[in-house]
């Protein structure tokens, strides 16, 4: 049977087969926008190969955004097959234009109504010219149509620059002035934070995680004194937690800055930042001495290496040595995380100072060896900053690895003896999912945090493609504690999925129920039979926040719902989901009802 006719009888099926057919013309694209490669835009992240990136490229930003994504590729359509593929191409061609028009006449978005009229133009024409149009259905409803052909990745352009920028490979001082920024007002926990800790409390939490930023303690970074405006926000954030038994777990640097300092200094390739830091984290120690016990240096300190710029303000110049940039800052973190725990010591030796790292085990393929062997590497990309936290010194492996990619630190001539001399007392983690390699790099990719990873088939997937693997939990958990033999604290750990609002208000998030109860039982494993120590679990998030790698808000991950969209709209009402109820019952029973 041909594909046409497929088509007619099973659409979804049609436009799959007309999308597969396309492969080997979508494979020798070169689609741009503004002028670069899709590949440079997002190398280093979900694929390294430009093969791959060439047909996934508008996927995977796509996915960033919405949910579901269908691509289908118009282009040599006669080297392809005439009679199979222009049925289905045909359908989804001027299926798509009118979708977009639909969207122009009925949004009140004025971003939608400025990309719906290239992308319908170009729909109407790109049946002679090379395009990709991505279906986004996030809620089996369709949403917006990306479409980029020929001189219009303008109407694009916001989403993919996003992309890039998180991953250091764009100045923000280029960014278009009329650029949209989510995460500016967020979900204003600012303004709500005393609704929010209530809630909190009648979830019955015991303890809860969030950040000091840097920038309002410290303006530009270099003041004398700190902002005592911003403290009192702090002082009355953490005396509301205190005074509903709640223990406040604090990031002193959760991905954030003071600008000033990236412009000045470049940020962290700086040792000036150094003393910065310092000065920053004495004013949180001496402040909080009484109030704080548990504090974390830096937020997942091995994203540094993966998004240079949203991990550490880290922008690069043309022709600049980008890997020696990215360790000379790692060592600088290192050397003001040890700084900093040797501070917080001698202010209060009660205080627990402990490092974080974005968790999750790599599993090799297959047995091959050479599988087993690439897993092994990727571990331990991600274990070497923690490796010198923990234990006070780079490890031989790590040394190997500077020693064979050209890298020369500079290194101060006591940097040895702080690094050795003060190490953290506890480790930890966010876990979202597992990874998975292959020597070869072939075979089919799969999303993830940030990490490339192969399609492991023996996982399920999120609507973003992140592999769900709550045993994966459990074999982290384990990797860490024989490796560290130090207390670990599971301070990230969720499910990010388009919530839907039902007629009568509520929110019946099941799939993160199941996401949760899977997880928290494979760690409730770890500490009762493998005998990890385990300091506490916080996940994430309590309440719905803008998603940190591609600002959206529609990838929820909260307990609570916030009502708020892509666009900036909504009234931040909060609602109680099906989930928070149901976690409600874990923490009162001490997770015995997960038994």
């Amino acid at each position: 049977m041909s594909a046409a006719k497929k088509f007619k009888l099973k659409p979804m099926l049609g436009l799959a087969i007309g999308a597969a057919m396309c492969y080997p013309a979508i494979q020798q694209s070169a689609l741009s926008v503004a002028g670069e490669p899709l590949y440079n835009i997002l190398s280093g992240t979900m694929f390294s190969s430009p093969v791959y990136i060439d047909f996934f490229g508008i996927p995977i930003i796509s996915v960033d955004y919405t949910g579901t994504v269908i691509p289908v590729y118009i282009n040599n359509v006669m080297t392809l097959g005439y009679d199979n593929v222009m049925m289905p191409f045909f359908a989804c061609t001027f299926a798509t234009s009118a979708v977009v028009l639909a969207i122009f006449f009925k949004t009140k978005d004025k971003l939608l109504k400025e990309m719906a009229i290239p992308n319908f133009i170009s729909g109407i024409f790109g049946v002679t010219e090379p395009a990709i149009y991505g279906i986004l259905l996030p809620l089996k409803k369709p949403f917006i149509i990306s479409c980029i052909a020929g001189g219009i990745g303008g109407a694009f352009y916001g989403h993919f620059n996003f992309r890039k920028f998180i991953l250091g490979g764009m100045d923000y001082k280029k960014l278009p002035p009329d650029s949209f920024y989510p995460g500016r007002e967020a979900v204003d926990a600012y303004g709500h934070y005393k609704e929010d800790i209530a809630l909190f409390a009648e979830l019955g939490l015991r303890c809860y995680r969030f950040s000091i930023s840097w920038s309002r303690i410290f303006p530009t970074g270099e003041e004398k004194e700190p902002n005592e405006a911003g403290l009192r926000y702090y002082d009355n954030y953490i005396d509301e937690l205190l005074k509903y038994g709640i223990e406040p777990i604090v990031t002193i640097c959760h991905f954030d800055m003071p600008l000033a300092l990236v412009e000045k200094y470049g940020s962290w390739r700086s040792r000036t930042v150094i003393d910065c830091y310092i000065r920053y984290c004495e004013a949180l120690f001496r402040r909080y001495k009484e109030k704080v016990r548990y504090w974390i240096t830096f937020n997942e300190i091995n994203m540094l290496m993966h998004l240079p710029f949203m991990g550490a303000g880290l922008c690069f110049q043309e022709g600049e040595n980008e890997l020696q940039v990215k360790y000379q800052a790692a060592h600088n973190e290192l050397v003001a995380s040890a700084l900093a725990t040797k501070l917080a010591h001698e202010i209060n030796p009660a205080f627990q100072i402990g490092c974080m790292l974005a968790a999750g085990s790599v599993y090799p393929y297959s047995c091959n060896p050479l599988d087993v062997w690439e897993s092994m590497k990727k571990d331990r990309e991600n274990y070497f900053f923690i490796d010198v936290q923990v234990r006070g010194e780079y490890p031989s492996y790590a040394k190997k690895i500077l020693e064979k990619e050209g890298i020369h630190l500079e290194i101060g001539a006591d940097d040895a003896r702080i690094l050795k001399e003060n190490t953290v007392d506890f480790v930890s983690l966010s876990y979202y999912n597992s990874r998975c390699v292959r020597a070869d790099g072939k075979g089919e990719a799969s999303g993830g945090n940030v990490f490339a990873s192969a399609k492991n088939p023996y996982l399920t997937c999120s609507q973003w493609g992140w592999p769900i693997d709550p045993m994966g939990l459990r074999i982290t958990l384990n990797a860490l504690y024989d490796r560290y033999q130090k207390p670990l604290f599971i301070v990230e750990n969720g499910l990010g999925a388009v919530d839907e609002v039902e007629t009568d208000g509520s929110i019946n998030d099941d799939y993160r129920i199941d996401y949760l109860r899977s997880h928290i039982q494979a760690m409730m494993q770890a500490v009762d039979e493998d005998g990890v120590e385990l300091l506490g679990y916080t996940p994430w998030g309590c309440v719905d926040l803008i998603c940190a790698t591609t600002g959206e808000m529609s990838k929820r991950y909260g307990l609570i719902y916030v009502d708020k969209d892509n666009a900036g709209n909504g009234t931040l009402k909060r609602t109680k989901k099906k989930s928070f109820h149901w976690y409600k019952e874990v923490i009162a029973s001490n997770g015995e009802n997960l038994r």
